[in-house]
């Protein structure tokens, strides 16, 4: 219900490389959020090139407030 997203700072993120990125061809990369704890956000995301999936990751981004020290980064 918010009129933006939160500031997020990331708790942890993984990527794992599958083959080699071609250069010169556009990627495609999705995300979806797999869960929400609190202020915890836990994130899936894919990169594909040419119909093939380069690589895959996971992350954990966390929403600060106001005070926090990366919350004005945004602005």
């Amino acid at each position: 219900g918010d009129d933006e997203p939160p500031r997020t700072v990331t708790a942890s993120y993984e990527v794992k490389l599958r083959r080699p990125t071609p250069l010169n061809v556009e990627l495609i990369i999705t995300s979806q959020i797999t869960e929400i704890d609190g202020k915890k956000v836990h994130v899936d995301m894919m990169m594909e090139a040419n119909g093939k999936v380069c690589a895959t990751g996971q992350g954990v981004f966390v929403a600060v407030e106001e005070g926090h020290p990366a919350y004005h980064r945004w602005s």
